[in-house]
């Protein structure tokens, strides 16, 4: 649309070397990360109601982890 020299990924278009251009990339690479998180925590919190987990730290860790496995 813009060109034959354009690449598919925003990323990839950017210049390379400068410090700007690697803060944006490290930043797309980090923001699913933290939506992940952000998103798994209230369904964490909701399990471990559910079974009753309280402040067992262990059970805390299985419940939050078991999704990784899968």
């Amino acid at each position: 649309m813009y060109g034959d020299a354009l690449m598919s990924q925003v990323a990839l278009n950017l210049p390379s070397g400068k410090v700007s251009s690697k803060i944006a990339i490290y930043t797309t690479l980090v923001n699913p990360l933290t939506k992940y998180a952000l998103v798994v925590a209230p369904i964490a919190e909701a399990v471990e109601a559910a079974l009753g987990v309280g402040k067992s730290r262990p059970l805390c860790v299985l419940v939050r982890n078991s999704g990784w496995r899968s």
